[in-house]
């Protein structure tokens, strides 16, 4: 993280929020989920975004949903790091629409528009500009989010200095980010693999390093399965140590 990044803790709020939500062209409905921030509405350079807000009075933090919308998991997501102090915020990148099982959410991912999700991202990072008084936000993206959170790093250099894509994933051949605008710190967090996400991982590595892009990758697969391998060999081997057998002549020695 750059300067400007510490983490203040701060109380929360009201625990119930109401989130308007539909599926696919389905009729939009209203439910109501656990949570400590609010719905906002906010400027998207000529339209209008939802997101949910997470207010912990300290610095920015977009928070970038999913595949599945912005659903009640993302939401928990953006309160932790209002919890711990961060304003957050989760911009609706589908307006409402949200999805249960793959194949939906496969859809909406690449019915995305994404001119349109830019504009809402850029829109988030300028409300929270304005909420906190900082010059800087950071931004942390799950899965298409992840792939998002870089794009949105390269729309605006000017204000996000901090990002963490978690196993971020970029599907849209027409919207590969242009590198060389990227001015923020990056950490990644991807699974060790040489197939799938391994692959983006060294496709992610190469292109950071062609650009002179400082990215930290953390290939946390792998160093879970290297730490069982170590425990698993230790504990083999105090398996094998016995005391050695004391005999009753022992005593009278």
């Amino acid at each position: 993280m750059t300067s400007g990044y510490s983490i203040p803790v701060g109380p929360h709020r009201p625990p119930f929020v109401t989130v308007q939500t539909r599926t696919g062209d389905a009729a939009v409905g209203v439910s109501t989920v656990a949570g400590m921030g609010e719905m906002v509405t906010f400027p998207s350079n000529g339209a209008r975004c939802d997101g949910y807000l997470s207010a912990g009075g300290g610095p920015g933090v977009v928070v970038i949903q999913e595949w599945w919308g912005l659903v009640p998991h993302i939401i928990d997501v953006t309160d932790r790091f209002g919890d711990a102090g961060f304003t957050a915020l989760a911009p609706d990148l589908y307006r409402g629409r949200t999805a249960s099982e793959p194949d939906g959410a496969g859809t909406l991912m690449m019915a995305l528009n994404l001119q349109q999700a830019a504009k809402d991202m850029s829109g988030a990072v300028d409300l929270l500009l304005e909420r906190t008084g900082n010059e800087r936000v950071g931004v942390v993206g799950y899965c298409m989010g992840g792939g998002l959170a870089l794009v949105l790093a390269t729309h605006r250099p000017d204000a996000v200095k901090a990002v963490a894509p978690y196993y971020g994933v970029i599907p849209w051949e027409s919207s590969q980010p242009d590198w060389s605008r990227l001015d923020a710190k990056v950490v990644g967090e991807y699974a060790g693999a040489d197939k799938g996400l391994g692959l983006l991982i060294a496709n992610a590595q190469g292109t950071f390093d062609a650009a002179g892009i400082y990215a930290g990758m953390i290939v946390i697969t792998v160093v879970a399965l290297l730490a069982e391998w170590l425990l698993t060999l230790l504990e083999n081997r105090l398996l094998r140590w016995r005391p050695p057998v004391q005999t009753s002549g022992d005593n009278y020695a």
